[in-house]
């Protein structure tokens, strides 16, 4: 087994391994513990480890015949399965039994949405020139760790009954990263260099942030939160504003 394994196909292990340590550690989550959030940043290192495998594979020999299959099967347990458990776990700690059950059912349909958006790439390749064809799973997993991270700092400073609040807010969140993995909207890669280094600058501060029990720690999240939410609705804006020309 282990001959038909190339370098990347093994970074593309260690980002199950995250995945798997994520779920984990969330599984072990209370109120008390900054686990949530490390469990969150977990998810984004897996989501390193995803970009990883392909510059391995451009240095190196490129991976083997299971590499792309490895690949597929590792978004969907760290990109998939992981913040689906998540989600669920942080509206346990965090809200009542009501937002537990809608948490449950988003939960299911985000895992349904992002198998069926890696299952439209691999079959038809569904991607743009320029960026994709509706938001990877990768990026859909990123936004939601991010923002249970910043949520998960700002509750500190919340009463036991705001707090009540928050879970349904990763509620709607995983929910719209649902549907535009499943859309047409067209999204870009980030290619500028100086954006680039800048992203890479707040996604270390935010991972760093996940230790730390106080709510400073939210500074980081919450500027990436800020960040991803532009990038995600700046797109969105703009299919619906030609759409609208088309039909003028």
């Amino acid at each position: 087994m282990f001959e038909l394994l190339k370098t990347p196909d093994y970074v593309s292990l260690s980002n199950v391994a995250l995945g798997i340590l994520s779920i984990l550690v969330a599984a072990c989550s209370d109120d008390t513990e900054p686990l949530l959030s490390i469990s969150a940043a977990l998810l984004l290192l897996a989501a390193v480890a995803d970009g990883m495998d392909g510059w391995v594979a451009r240095k190196t020999s490129g991976g083997g015949p299971l590499g792309e299959h490895i690949d597929s099967l590792a978004d969907v347990i760290s990109f998939g399965i992981a913040p689906a458990v998540l989600l669920t776990v942080f509206c346990k700690v965090n809200g009542s039994f009501a937002s537990l059950i809608i948490a449950s059912v988003v939960a299911c349909i985000y895992v349904i949405c992002g198998v069926l958006r890696l299952a439209r790439y691999n079959a038809f390749h569904a991607s743009i020139p320029s960026g994709y064809e509706g938001i990877p799973i990768t990026a859909g997993c990123v936004a939601i760790a991010v923002f249970t991270i910043f949520l998960d700092k700002i509750r500190l400073v919340l009463t036991e009954s705001q707090v009540q609040y928050i879970p349904f807010i990763l509620i709607a969140a995983m929910l719209v990263m649902s549907l535009l993995m499943i859309s047409k909207v067209p999204y870009s890669k980030v290619m500028k260099t100086n954006t680039f280094l800048f992203l890479i600058a707040v996604f270390t501060l935010t991972v760093l942030s996940s230790v730390f029990v106080s709510v400073y720690a939210a500074i980081a999240p919450g500027i990436l939160s800020f960040l991803m939410i532009i990038y995600l609705i700046i797109p969105v804006a703009g299919k619906l504003s030609g759409r609208k020309r088309t039909e003028i």
